[in-house]
């Protein structure tokens, strides 16, 4: 039966003698008189659902920074043991005959032959796991978010994971009062400060 509510903690008025007598009771005090007042604006606490359909889109993010990860260890080997690629093989874009071309590189020691073949799998690993997400995004695209990603996707540059990351960090953009608001959740508004005729 307690109404609850989450505070930036920056955004809790504060005297510069709190400031430098930081106690717990300082600070209740201070979040006591603020809820008194009325000046303590709650922030927005997105559901266990829209946390978990955030979760799913960053993973993608991650998933594409540990590819390009694979791919600069292959290159790291290949260049520590002086390995020219082939001009007909092509590595631009790893096509599927520089990975096939990986996996029958013959070094000159059985190490050096298991180095390679690992970090060809783990690339391939890695890459499987993403289209899997990717099928999955877009499947919970059309069955949950079809409406919105519609909308988004008549902007142009933007595609269904474009339109799927908006969505889902941005939550309900009823939440914002005001256009400023959203451009600062999203950091398109920068920070000033000013003094007379000096400005930064």
């Amino acid at each position: 039966g307690i109404t609850n509510i989450v505070i930036n903690a920056a955004d809790v008025p504060t005297t510069n003698k709190e400031k430098f007598q930081k106690r717990d009771s300082i600070d209740s005090r201070k979040l006591c008189r603020s809820l008194r007042e009325g000046s303590l604006i709650a922030i927005h606490v997105p559901s266990r659902e829209e946390l978990e359909d955030r979760g799913l889109v960053r993973l993608r993010k991650r998933l594409i920074t540990d590819i390009g990860r694979c791919k600069n260890r292959i290159k790291g080997q290949l260049n520590y043991y002086v390995i020219d690629v082939p001009d007909q093989i092509g590595e631009s874009y790893w096509p599927k005959r520089f990975i096939t071309w990986l996996y029958n590189l013959e070094m000159r020691h059985g190490s050096g032959n298991f180095t390679i073949r690992t970090l060809v799998s783990e690339l391939e690993r890695i890459q499987e796991l993403k289209r899997d997400l990717d099928r999955h995004l877009i499947q919970l695209g059309k069955e949950k978010y079809s409406d919105p990603i519609k909308l988004l996707r008549s902007v142009p540059g933007i595609g269904m994971i474009g339109a799927l990351t908006l969505i889902t960090e941005l939550g309900d953009c009823r939440r914002f009062r005001q256009f400023d608001q959203l451009c600062s959740y999203v950091g398109l508004v920068p920070n000033v400060y000013s003094s007379g005729q000096t400005e930064h």
